[in-house]
């Protein structure tokens, strides 16, 4: 499965891949240090198929275009305010799952 970065630094990496499905996954890994020790935070944000034209629209892509290569380009405008906020600006409710260690 293909997977491209939207962001690796300072301990914040976000990726994408698409499902069999025609699914978009954004995923994301937080890794901070506080005074309480080392925290760590796994999410991912599942796009159905069907809302898959609004993100690439969003992002400037052409119709039929790539929305992997898409992302990997403009990756950062889609993490900068938060991903989901991002989806929910485009009137997108992405299925949410997170871990915290």
């Amino acid at each position: 499965m293909r997977e491209v970065t939207l962001r690796d630094r300072d301990g914040h990496r976000v990726w994408a891949t698409v499902r069999d499905d025609g699914a978009l996954v954004i995923q994301g890994k937080l890794s901070r240090q506080s005074p309480w020790g080392s925290e760590e935070n796994e999410y991912a944000l599942t796009v159905a198929a069907d809302d898959v034209p609004k993100v690439l629209a969003a992002l400037g892509g052409a119709e039929g275009a790539d929305v992997l290569d898409v992302l990997e380009a403009r990756g950062e405008d889609v993490v900068i305010g938060g991903e989901r906020a991002w989806l929910r600006s485009l009137g997108i409710t992405a299925e949410f799952t997170s871990t915290e260690e």
